[in-house]
């Protein structure tokens, strides 16, 4: 078997969060993809390929725990995003590169506003309507040559449409030439229509100079909403 493969099995997944009762409700009664797919803590997959290369066969939620099952042939691989802990893993391995929330007061204040109705790329903006937040995803990017290298590098990682070389220029202050240093990100993620054919999502991203997310760089951007084909949709 090669490194990185997962096999699936009739033997559910041991979930770290397996004593939690998830609050939604699926459409079929089968056995989901999350509980199917086998922890492989050596796996080398990485966010950019699952988030790319592969579609979510099966996601489910309770509090601040997120889990997406991503599916590409007979492939399944299994994410943990744990708003408890602030980690993330993959088969089971924690992603050092990355970092995790929920944010209780956005999801509150999402909750109290009817947002916007415009799906065009903006700086940041107010939820859309319709749409809820979903979570806070943090990382960094790599050195990058120029905002398209960046631009290219952020739309394998945050959801949504909208990340090209001018939005990349306004996140990071930088013109389209210039060489554009390592920097931190962060991205709310909201969405409307969870595990239907109408689901669409979008990001709020942020960039930062430092880890701790106290230096902003240059000014945050709202993506246009994407919609998240599912498996066999």
């Amino acid at each position: 078997m090669k490194k990185g493969k997962v096999l699936l099995s009739t033997v559910a997944l041991a979930l770290s969060v397996s004593a939690l009762t998830p609050s939604i409700s699926f459409a079929s009664n089968e056995t989901s993809a999350v509980e199917q797919s086998v922890s492989v803590a050596q796996s080398d997959i990485t966010l950019e390929q699952l988030f790319s290369s592969y579609q979510i066969a099966d996601q489910k939620q309770e509090g601040k725990i997120r889990e997406i099952a991503y599916k590409k042939n007979d492939e399944i691989h299994n994410v943990i995003f744990n708003g408890e802990d602030g980690t993330v893993r993959i088969d089971g391995k924690v992603q050092p590169d990355f970092s995790f929330e929920f944010d209780e007061e956005k999801a509150r204040q999402n909750a109290s506003t009817s947002g916007q109705s415009t799906q065009s790329t903006t700086y940041a903006a107010p939820p859309m309507s319709g749409y809820t937040y979903v979570d806070t995803l943090s990382g960094h990017t790599q050195e990058a040559k120029d905002a398209a290298a960046l631009a290219a590098s952020l739309a394998t990682l945050i959801p949504g449409v909208g990340i090209t070389a001018k939005a990349a220029a306004v996140l990071t202050s930088y013109v389209v030439t210039s060489r554009i240093p390592s920097a931190y990100y962060t991205y709310d993620l909201y969405e409307k229509g969870f595990m239907t054919t109408n689901w669409y999502q979008y990001s709020t991203i942020r960039m930062y100079y430092d880890y701790a997310h106290k230096q902003p760089m240059g000014q945050s951007w709202t993506t246009s909403p994407q919609h998240i084909d599912l498996p066999n949709s």
